[in-house]
């Protein structure tokens, strides 16, 4: 933990992003999340966004599968799926952002 900071009490645990967002919609507790699904999370519910006062370093999302799958055609269908769609999400949320 960075200066001032203490490891603090864990007070619920939620298994995706969004619960998170309405669990902190709906009570006085803070998370942490990628700015990425900040911006989606304000337009969902009332809430404030702050930069973390600490440095953080950036987390890398990756697809992982196993090999023999790689020229699955279903497998490899729904690889392309996932990385058109995510490309999509964020060429539009930037764009949205730009104006």
């Amino acid at each position: 933990m960075g200066p001032g900071l203490s490891s603090g009490k864990l007070s619920t645990t939620v298994p995706d992003f969004y619960g998170a967002a309405s669990v902190c919609a709906h009570s006085d507790l803070i998370f942490t999340l990628p700015s990425s699904f900040a911006r989606h999370a304000r337009k969902l519910y009332p809430l404030v966004e702050l930069p973390l006062p600490f440095e953080f370093i950036p987390l890398a999302y990756v697809l992982l599968w196993h090999s023999r799958n790689n020229e699955e055609p279903g497998h490899k269908w729904i690889r392309e799926t996932i990385c058109k769609s995510v490309a999509e999400a964020f060429d539009n949320d930037t764009s949205n952002n730009e104006t």
